[in-house]
């Protein structure tokens, strides 16, 4: 899902702010802050749209790890998720 996240950022920038505006609601709602919120935030502040993207997409345990609570969820809609999810079903049958 991640890939295909990057992949639409990448092709309409303007789908960013929603991550921003998703770790800012989270901070407000989420108390204490966990860390991974923090970690995002950073992420974000610190770096590229192209490297936070990268960041997002990155195989490895810290990729992993981040991907547990990435601030992207708005990017997909449901339609796109439910296509992705069919997809791996029909893989594994």
């Amino acid at each position: 899902m991640c890939r295909l996240i990057a992949e639409k950022i990448r092709r309409d920038p303007e789908l960013f702010p929603k991550a921003v505006k998703t770790l800012e609601h989270w901070k407000l709602i989420r108390q204490p802050t966990p860390g991974t919120i923090v970690e995002w935030e950073q992420i974000i502040q610190e770096n590229s749209l192209e490297r936070v993207l990268e960041i997002l997409t990155e195989e490895s345990e810290e990729g992993n790890r981040l991907r547990q609570g990435d601030p992207f969820c708005d990017i997909l809609t449901e339609e796109e998720r439910v296509q992705i999810l069919n997809s791996y079903e029909e893989i594994g049958t």
